[in-house]
């Protein structure tokens, strides 16, 4: 899957709507990529724009698409950290081994309705794994995308979340 997110992304740095952008942001880097579903197989990749503090998005699909500003999900105001592909050691698929042993052996092998993959620098460089269950959980594990170690991890009632 990594090869995957460096192909998409060497097509949206290839694009014209890329290149205008950078111009226009040159302070501006790859900071997330986002994947809603696995079977979709679309990868969002986000790029921060470190004067402004908001995040522009892109989407590799039959063609580049690129999002508006949008202001960064975030509770604390520090500066998002460039994502660094070549640093990754552990690939999506290992990740995705690691988490379904964890709900296996911990979390009575929750079965995901939808899953949600962030790829994102959170204290170090993790993927960010989310299942969203059958039984209406919220099974969140974020795995070192160097080491392989879980980070954190916890379980929740869809219901205990607050709109």
């Amino acid at each position: 899957m990594l090869k995957r997110i460096r192909e998409d992304l060497s097509k949206i740095k290839g694009s014209e709507e890329f290149k205008e952008f950078i111009e226009l942001n040159p302070e501006s880097y790859l900071c997330s990529c986002f994947l809603f579903n696995e079977a979709n197989d679309l990868w969002q990749f986000d790029f921060y724009n470190k004067t402004n503090k908001k995040i522009t998005s892109f989407l590799v699909t039959d063609k580049i698409e690129k999002s508006d500003e949008d202001e960064v999900f975030r509770k604390d105001k520090e500066d998002l950290t460039e994502l660094k592909l070549d640093d990754i050691k552990i690939d999506l698929d290992k990740a995705f081994e690691i988490f379904e042993t964890r709900n296996k052996e911990k979390y009575e092998n929750e079965e995901a309705e939808k899953k949600i993959v962030i790829l994102q620098f959170y204290k170090s460089l993790i993927w960010n794994i989310t299942y969203i269950t059958k039984r209406f959980n919220v099974l969140n594990i974020k795995i070192d995308a160097i080491k392989g170690s879980i980070m954190e991890e916890s379980k929740k009632g869809v219901m205990n979340f607050k709109v």
